[in-house]
């Protein structure tokens, strides 16, 4: 049976039919790492600044490696110590074994583990690391795919839900710009922990079943 669905019965028959849970976060309540753990892990202090550059898991983000000791010098004249990460998915085929006073994460790792002690994470929009954010409380300027609908989607619901986001363009970005932003994000209190977000893969469960149960 086929239905043909035009306008705004699209939203009616999605509210009627489907039950919208949110994002489920990449890890349990038992696996969110500990900030003091990951901080000591990225080889930081209390007074340290420490800023992820997350290049994601395709080469889309490579733009982002030219900008890392330009943001790192001029954050640093705002901070007395900053330290400036670039963390490259493992399928982004980009070659980064060092860049000057730019520390390159090679080691294996879950970005979430990694992104925990981060003062602030300049990354892509992909719905997995946007969740991590929110769920460890972590500020982060969003640079989503241009035309990428649910990268799109993905910055405007963090943006809507929670405070210490900022949406930039990725397309030919601007360094200054993004010092800038960063400098705003450093300055303000760190959002709270949406831990709440860890309960999403339960109620898919429970879902589930009552629909196998009929």
């Amino acid at each position: 049976r086929w239905y043909l669905i035009l306008g705004e019965n699209v939203r009616w028959w999605a509210r009627k039919y489907f039950e919208f849970i949110g994002p489920i976060p990449s890890f349990t309540e038992e696996e969110v790492p500990d900030r003091t753990k990951a901080r000591h892990e990225l080889g930081v202090d209390d007074e340290t600044k420490a800023i992820i550059i997350s290049l994601g898991g395709t080469r889309a983000g490579k733009e982002l490696i030219s900008i890392a000791k330009y943001l790192r010098d001029e954050i640093s004249k705002y901070f007395n110590d900053v330290k400036v990460f670039l963390a490259s998915g493992p399928r982004a085929g980009l070659n980064v074994n060092s860049l000057d006073g730019v520390e390159v994460i090679n080691k294996p790792y879950s970005l979430y583990e990694v992104i925990a002690g981060a003062d602030c994470v300049i990354t892509l929009a992909g719905l997995t690391t946007v969740t991590e954010l929110l769920v460890l409380g972590i500020p982060a300027i969003l640079l989503p795919l241009k035309g990428h609908y649910e990268q799109e989607e993905n910055a405007r619901m963090a943006m809507s839900i929670r405070d210490g986001f900022i949406i930039a363009d990725l397309d030919g970005v601007d360094p200054r710009e993004l010092a800038i932003y960063v400098k705003q994000l450093l300055s303000m209190p760190r959002p709270k922990q949406m831990r709440d977000l860890l309960k999403n893969s339960e109620k898919v469960a429970l879902s589930v079943l009552d629909v196998l149960n009929g």
